[in-house]
């Protein structure tokens, strides 16, 4: 009991004896998980033993990455941290005043309900009461009084309980307005402070500055893209983004911000090494897997690539726009500065990031890039032509998987996914749909022929395609089509119209490769035969 009751003491004094020091935040580092948050405090301090009080700090900290420095003759003794919960929990003027008008569209609302309970009791009373004269003999007056009461007081009531039901709904409405807005601000509200108490000696006055940082998990940053292509013969501007997000219980006002693609909450142990075993890389799925989680366990992944869905399958052009180079288009770019174990981008602006949980959007850095452009189409799937841009030397960029908004010639495009973690030298960016190059694919039934013989049957399937450039450029442009691959011995097909295409004998394909001048049209014609046991049927298209 004694121990305890020193040990009280003990710390009652050392609190008692604590000095106030107000601190600001003034540089954040956010990590992929997780921020180090820098403090700094202004300090004139006389000869001696001191314990500085810092409050405010977030209460999702962790204790062991406190550090403190100081330009003055400071002493380090010791540093710890510890939850204030005798805080005086102010509630913010803004719930204050939510949570009143809460309380009045409530005892508003209640009041509706009690004068829609009192019209259901009359109307009742009404309906199940109409004989009031019991056995009397009713006179034609005393039965025209009865029938007018109830031929304008029962519509008159069930009036006013619609209009009672509306009113409910209408003040019910405004309840779950301030209820919404109630719960977004709420996540403002104070909750017990962690408070860090430093513990220095001075041997002679210190005047000058202290800075503590600390790790907190409760912040992250993802990467955003803007890809904007004005036409094929000009390169790609590429808006590097990243939208932070921070839930600290401390708004970040005016601070220098740097991003870091380091993840301190994976730890600095050093992994080991299992078997590499190769997967086929499946673009969409490895979207899906991003979305669910965070970026810096993409890196621990590794991919081959490999055949994927028909569109993924085309092969680019070659186009090279070799006079045009890649360069900077911002004077705001971040300095990226790599690291052995991570990269770090300076911003050069600082920002206002708000305690809420909301993702506020940071430039990082804005680059042309020199582009390889291809228009792709495969009309027996889509009769459209769809643009895509194949990037060189992409690395130097510091790319990390993300969502990428697509803008061409200065129309929203959509949505695609920026993968840097491929097997590959080039990035392939699809850049949506291109109307203006028109594609048709429709069967030739002139030339579609049947025809039995024997225990056999022929069928011969001629299909026309014809593709028209009305751009004010030239396009290069791969088609693709196909015709069917036997696997059976009594099937089987031969191609009787290669139609001047590049023909692959062990997919079927058929490959042309354009060049179309402005508003020049290309057309073209192929075809197939198909025997088969007459007795059988496949299908043809």
């Amino acid at each position: 009991m004694k121990k305890l009751l020193g040990s009280i003491l003990f710390i009652s004094s050392f609190l008692c004896q604590a000095e106030d020091v107000k601190s600001t935040i003034n540089n954040v580092t956010v990590y992929l998980e997780g921020a180090q948050i820098e403090r700094t405090a202004d300090i004139n301090l006389p000869k001696g033993k001191h314990v500085l009080e810092l409050h405010g700090i977030t209460q999702n900290i962790d204790p062991n990455s406190i550090q403190v420095k100081s330009n003055t003759n400071l002493t380090l003794l010791s540093v710890r941290s510890e939850i204030n919960y005798l805080t005086n929990q102010e509630i913010p003027k803004r719930i204050q005043s939510l949570e009143d008008s809460l309380q009045v569209l409530e005892v508003q609302i209640q009041n509706e309900k009690n004068a829609k309970f009192a019209l259901e009791l009359e109307l009742d009373f009404l309906v199940t009461n109409k004989n009031i004269k019991g056995d009397e003999t009713l006179t034609i007056e005393d039965f025209n009084e009865v029938a007018d009461m109830y031929k304008t007081r029962v519509p008159k009531i069930k009036s006013q309980i619609l209009i009672t039901d509306l009113m409910i709904q209408k003040v019910q409405d405004e309840i779950n307005k301030y209820q919404a807005e109630l719960r977004k601000v709420q996540s403002k509200r104070s909750t017990p402070e962690n408070v860090i108490y430093v513990e220095v000696s001075c041997a002679s006055t210190a005047k000058g500055i202290m800075e503590v940082t600390y790790y907190t998990p409760s912040a992250y940053w993802s990467p955003k893209y803007d890809i904007r292509a004005k036409d094929v013969d000009q390169p790609i501007e590429l808006t590097y983004k990243a939208d932070v997000v921070q839930n600290t219980g401390n708004d970040w006002k005016n601070v220098n911000l740097v991003l870091s693609t380091s993840n301190p909450s994976l730890g600095g142990v050093a992994p080991t090494l299992n078997t590499w075993v190769l997967y086929y890389y499946d673009a969409l799925q490895n979207r899906r897997n991003y979305k669910k989680a965070n970026v810096q366990k993409a890196y621990e992944g590794s991919y081959s690539k490999a055949e994927s869905n028909q569109i993924e399958e085309m092969e680019l052009l070659d186009v090279s726009y070799s006079s045009i180079k890649s360069k900077i288009l911002s004077n705001n770019n971040a300095q990226s500065v790599v690291n052995s174990t991570n990269i770090n981008f300076n911003i050069p602006v600082k920002y206002d990031i708000e305690s809420n949980q909301k993702p506020t959007s940071v430039e990082i850095n804005k680059h042309e890039i020199a582009a390889n452009f291809a228009y792709i189409t495969i009309p027996k799937k889509q009769e459209i032509a769809y643009l895509r841009a194949r990037m060189t030397n992409w690395s130097q960029y510091h790319l990390l998987p993300g969502e990428s908004s697509i803008f061409f010639e200065g129309s929203y495009v959509g949505t695609s996914f920026i993968d840097p973690f491929i097997t590959n030298d080039t990035l392939d960016v699809s850049l949506g749909q291109d109307k203006s190059i028109i594609v048709e694919r429709k069967k030739n039934n002139a030339e579609c022929k049947k025809s039995v013989f024997g225990l056999n049957k022929k069928e011969s399937i001629v299909w026309d395609i014809s593709v028209k450039n009305t751009k004010t450029s030239a396009v290069e442009i791969v088609v693709e089509d196909q015709i069917p691959l036997s696997n059976h011995k009594d099937i089987v097909v031969t191609l009787t119209n290669q139609g001047k295409a590049e023909y692959d004998e062990k997919t079927g394909k058929l490959t042309w490769r354009l060049q179309l001048a402005p508003g020049e049209s290309f057309e073209t014609t192929f075809g197939y035969e198909v025997k088969i046991p007459k007795n059988k049927s496949v299908v043809l298209e």
